[in-house]
């Protein structure tokens, strides 16, 4: 899913740089806006999700978004309470999550 391509270029609104992960709901969702169009995407569609255990809301910058929705990303596990691991042909890669009502 290529939702960093909706997420907003606007440096003035730098939450809309990044997408969603919404584990609040019965079935986790990745949500972007660019604030004219919004997606939700199912994570259960995107089999490098599967059994990852996470609660609440997080926010991952488009950037970090195009490593594992564009690249061939094998599994993401949890790392830390604020970071994810990205398995991904044999380079590993550590990613910030941000909990939603954090200052960035």
């Amino acid at each position: 899913m290529k939702l960093d391509l909706l997420c907003s270029k606007d440096e003035l609104r730098p939450v809309m740089q990044h997408v969603l992960l919404d584990f609040t709901v019965e079935k986790p969702v990745a949500v972007a806006t660019n604030s004219h169009i919004l997606a939700e995407v199912p994570l259960d569609i995107m089999p490098c999700f599967g059994g990852l255990e996470l609660e609440g809301r997080f926010l991952i910058h488009k950037e970090d978004w195009k490593l594992i929705a564009h690249k061939n990303c094998i599994s993401v596990i949890k790392h830390s309470d604020n970071t994810l691991k990205l398995l991904n042909d044999g380079r590993d890669k550590i990613i910030e999550l941000f909990n939603e009502g954090r200052d960035h």
